[in-house]
């Protein structure tokens, strides 16, 4: 778990690309062997305490009384999270096509925060940091203000206060570490999946890479996600901009390389997602969706044509190639 976390931190931060292309809103992780030992070692002593004390308070109180009022406590404490994020408009998962799909992944998010705080519920992922740090801090309370009212045996407590110490400095030992761009990302930065989403397409996206063009990301974007995550009218604006001699339609029956993450996938499965998902907006700008959908319609019979007056005139040059060869 230790591994999981510190490796999506690397990834998301050191290995990312430096210079105008690098996400500013993940931090460093330290430089140096050192620094890194102490986050791992931090990190390893923080999510074992943290686990610890989780299972030790369910457990004492399942003992106590019943696994019926467990169950209870956790569905109402998911229901005040799932409440907040749909407050900060994420009534759908990132990923979910509907409400049941949602709610059964907050739920598993729900879980991992509980027992596993994986990183990559952190800024800008889904919780954000913020809510993510006080999120723990309010179980570590939470775990310790039950087990103090449930368990009365001495040695217990012991092994308790082994356990909640060893969450205390697990994560004093990462902040300590931590440069101020990473402690930063991890408890301070307030910006979640909904508005980093909306920040990156309405700022029109950095290529990842010089073959991507900015119109090639957001082919590949709004494949990808789920509309409440876009906005509405910029998405819809921009979907009338496109023009059968943009280069994203260079190629004939798929996107090539500046679609980025689409690239190899064809036209027809990108139109069919997009006239599917916009549909979401039918409610707050059915005008605008209706003019979006006709432009994309005219714009994928225009590409068809294309298609097929290619098609006829390599079949020309092949007769023409055969008839030169049979003189």
């Amino acid at each position: 778990m230790t591994d999981t976390n510190i490796s999506y931190d690397l990834a998301s931060m050191n290995k990312q690309e430096r210079g105008r292309h690098s996400n500013p809103h993940y931090g460093l992780i330290p430089n140096g062997k050192s620094g890194l030992r102490m986050l791992y070692l931090g990190g390893f002593f923080f999510l074992a305490g943290y686990l610890g004390t989780g299972v030790a308070a369910i457990t004492t109180f399942t003992l106590r009384h019943s696994t019926r009022w467990v169950a209870l406590y956790l569905a109402a404490e998911f229901a005040v999270v799932y409440l907040i994020l749909v407050k900060t408009g994420r009534l759908y998962f990132i990923l979910a096509s509907g409400h049941a799909a949602s709610v059964f992944i907050w739920f598993i998010f729900y879980l991992m925060m509980t027992f596993v705080p994986f990183t990559q519920l952190r800024a800008p992922a889904q919780f954000g940091g913020a809510l993510f740090a006080r999120w723990v801090t309010w179980r570590l309370v939470a775990n310790t203000v039950a087990f103090a009212l449930l368990a009365k045996d001495t040695a217990m407590w012991r092994c308790y206060g082994a356990l909640l110490g060893s969450a205390v400095v697990g994560i004093g030992v990462v902040m300590y570490n931590a440069s101020d761009t990473h402690r930063w990302t991890l408890y301070q930065n307030r910006l979640n999946a909904k508005e980093f989403e909306l920040q990156t397409f309405n700022s029109e996206i950095e290529p990842a890479s010089r073959e991507t063009t900015v119109d090639g990301c957001r082919v590949a974007w709004i494949a990808f996600i789920h509309p409440s995550y876009i906005e509405p009218q910029v998405l819809l604006d921009w979907l009338r901009t496109l023009e059968l001699d943009n280069p994203i339609f260079a190629e004939e029956t798929k996107f090539g390389k500046s679609a980025g993450k689409e690239s190899g996938k064809t036209h027809e499965s990108w139109f069919n997602k997009v006239l599917e998902k916009i549909k979401f907006y039918n409610k707050s700008h059915g005008e605008s969706v209706v003019k979006a959908t006709e432009h994309l319609e005219v714009l994928r019979a225009e590409l068809i044509q294309r298609n097929e007056g290619r098609q006829i005139q390599r079949d020309e040059s092949r007769q023409l190639v055969r008839q030169e060869t049979g003189r």
